[in-house]
């Protein structure tokens, strides 16, 4: 048997980023998922659902909007870190065709 190891080292300091956070509800998850996947980082948080916009220009989804410390927070910093790579080799796929998305998933473009 053998094994891989992915490491991705990633370094930053002081890194405060925008977040939304809505009310908690099954719907409202569902809702911001479909609509929203290309742009935000959908997170189930507890009482409340994340919006992380993937790029500083994306639009307000009307949330309730605060700042979030990634060294503080660093289950956000590795969604995003890996919703970065998943996009990157979603992008390889489409010129490559080695890469295929799973049905489930919802929030690769």
């Amino acid at each position: 048997m053998s094994f891989i190891l992915n490491a991705a080292p990633i370094s930053y300091e002081g890194i405060r980023i925008p977040i939304e956070l809505f009310p908690f509800s099954d719907e409202k998850l569902q809702e911001l998922r479909d609509e929203n996947a290309k742009s935000h980082l959908i997170k189930h948080r507890g009482d409340h659902i994340l919006a992380v916009p993937l790029k500083t220009d994306e639009p307000s989804l009307g949330g309730q909007v605060t700042q979030i410390d990634l060294q503080q927070d660093l289950s956000l910093a590795k969604a995003l870190a890996s919703n970065a790579i998943y996009r990157k080799l979603y992008r390889r796929q489409l010129e490559y065709g080695y890469f295929r998305q799973n049905p489930n998933s919802a929030w690769i473009p």
